[in-house]
């Protein structure tokens, strides 16, 4: 897993990853990560990037998703520790915390079922459920979101399961999101 494109900085409340960290984690959660997350999180967690990834499904948010900071292991308290963030998941320890945006969307890793290792982004503003008027009125839209909404008005959207209604696939793997990730340049 190359990441050496993602310019990851480790912020100065965040405890130093360890191994021994990501072992505690999966004790307290009684799972076992993926391998590849697993040796992300004890070598980088919590490491703040400035990217974006492509989705894999269509959706009411565009074609990419911000990620503005991977979870990882930080001083008691913080909504930014993995462990805080994964026990504010309704369905942890199968879904755990991975990383976020500055508008509260996380990514999700399935530890669990068919798609384990899968990584999907959670919609904080449930925009699957708004009204096509209430896209119109809030946003300028882009071509992919009238796409979306062209496809949902048509009834064509690819068929979800049930409790992934609020949810987009971004990635197979962790090493898929890794890979996928662009970095973005800071705008002076």
């Amino acid at each position: 897993m190359n990441i050496e494109h993602l310019n990851l900085e480790l912020p100065s409340w965040a405890l130093p990853p360890s191994l021994s960290l990501v072992e505690e984690y999966e004790r307290e959660f009684d799972l076992k990560l993926p391998a590849d997350y697993r040796g992300f999180l004890a070598a980088h967690g919590g490491a703040l990037v400035n990217a974006t990834c492509p989705f894999m499904e269509p959706t009411p948010l565009g074609d990419v998703t911000p990620v503005d900071q991977f979870y990882g292991f930080m001083r008691a308290g913080r909504s930014d520790d993995v462990r805080q963030a994964t026990r504010m998941i309704d369905g942890a320890p199968d879904v755990v915390a991975v990383a976020s945006d500055l508008m509260g969307g996380m990514l999700w890793m399935k530890c669990t079922g068919d798609d384990a290792g899968c990584i999907y982004f959670h919609d904080p503003q449930q925009r699957w459920t708004w009204p096509d008027e209430q896209f119109r009125r809030t946003f300028q839209l882009a071509p992919s979101i009238e796409r979306y909404l062209e496809l949902r008005a048509a009834g064509s959207l690819p068929k979800k399961r049930r409790g992934y209604e609020n949810v987009y696939l971004v990635a197979r793997s962790f090493s898929d999101l890794v890979e996928k990730l662009v970095q973005v340049e800071d705008v002076d």
